[in-house]
């Protein structure tokens, strides 16, 4: 591989301000956050349209919502063999154009033929696979860019990004709906990922002087699956973090439903209570790192997931005893709230 930028000029970054002078990871960073803030915006944003445009049934806007997921059930693996046989910085503008381009396409398509439920489904499809193609290609980048000794420092910085977005992302998209309508909404969103690409287009990442060799696709993908079968400790995450994923959308899909027709709240309140209520997330990114320094990972991974599972249940038992005079967006945000501060521990 080919020697990291500054390699030489730097012995070691112990702080995140020592991270943030070096100009490919302020790129990469910068690059990653505002990708990062448009798929969380995109991610509330269609099923919300099924709610509030199309007038979907619960079904329907769950269907919305699963497949916004389903290519990173299908695609996970393709994507890791792709990521590994391409050049990183090609993978990474790549997914960003095209979930660029795909919110640009649902623009124009509701401006010619109007928004459908088909319509919606193809382009929450088309971006969440490029999105599991970015994701993992952007994880093969950061150990390109930076030393060994760097890269706890450069996770926390990222998660606490990562966590950021996801408290901004529903906010803003719920605010692009109420404001403006589905056509300033997918404009933003489209800008945001337009945003990413640029910063990433001029992004230099190290290469191994040889991608790996084309190697035919079925073998590497049983030989994935086979691995991550036998694996104990990643079966049992990958099962976990399915199962858990599955609901946590579940019960967020089913709010929106609520907040918007039951409660009688408006996007911008919805994405709003949902995006307050991952505060928690942004808390927890901070400290997190320090408890499982001090404790086991097992340990804190099962706390964690029984935690923000229990507040799954714990959210709308509270929201059910609380005076019913209270007005009808803080019980919404009594029913989210348990389960923001405690999903992040996980």
């Amino acid at each position: 591989m080919s020697r990291r930028p500054r390699d030489a000029a730097r012995p070691g970054a112990e702080t995140s301000r020592a991270l943030m002078r070096l100009g490919v990871f302020r790129r990469l960073w910068v690059g990653d956050a505002v990708s990062r803030l448009g798929y969380q915006v995109a991610l509330f944003l269609f099923p919300l349209l099924a709610v509030v445009e199309l007038d979907s049934s619960g079904a329907q806007t769950g269907l919305v919502s699963a497949t916004q997921f389903l290519p990173v059930v299908a695609l996970s693996l393709v994507a890791g063999i792709f990521a590994d046989r391409s050049p990183t910085r090609t993978v990474i503008v790549v997914c960003t154009v095209i979930r660029g381009a795909a919110l640009a396409l649902l623009g124009v398509g509701y401006a010619l033929l109007g928004l459908s439920l088909w319509m919606l489904l193809v382009i929450a499809f088309v971006v969440g696979s490029a999105t599991v193609f970015y994701d993992i290609g952007y994880q093969s980048a950061v150990p390109k860019v930076l030393r060994p000794e760097e890269l706890a420092q450069c996770n926390g910085i990222l998660q606490a990004s990562n966590s950021a977005t996801q408290m901004a992302g529903p906010a803003l998209a719920g605010l692009f709906v109420q404001l403006a309508g589905l056509p300033f909404a997918v404009t933003m969103t489209f800008a945001l990922f337009a945003g990413a690409g640029i910063a990433f287009w001029s992004l230099k990442i190290p290469e191994d002087a040889a991608l790996a060799p084309g190697r035919p696709g079925g073998p590497a993908l049983l030989e994935g699956l086979k691995f991550t079968w036998t694996c104990r400790p990643i079966r049992d995450l990958c099962v976990q973090s399915g199962l858990f994923n599955l609901h946590e959308q579940a019960f967020l899909t089913a709010f929106m439903i609520y907040g918007v027709r039951q409660a009688g709240l408006s996007s911008g309140t919805v994405g709003l209570l949902i995006g307050v209520a991952s505060v928690g997330a942004l808390v927890g990114s901070v400290g997190v790192g320090r408890l499982a320094a001090r404790l086991p990972a097992g340990p804190v991974l099962t706390a964690g997931l029984l935690l923000a599972s229990g507040s799954l249940l714990l959210g709308p038992l509270f929201a059910l005893l609380v005076n019913h005079s209270w007005r009808s967006d803080w019980r919404s945000y009594a029913t989210v709230c348990p389960w923001g501060r405690t999903t992040s521990t996980s």
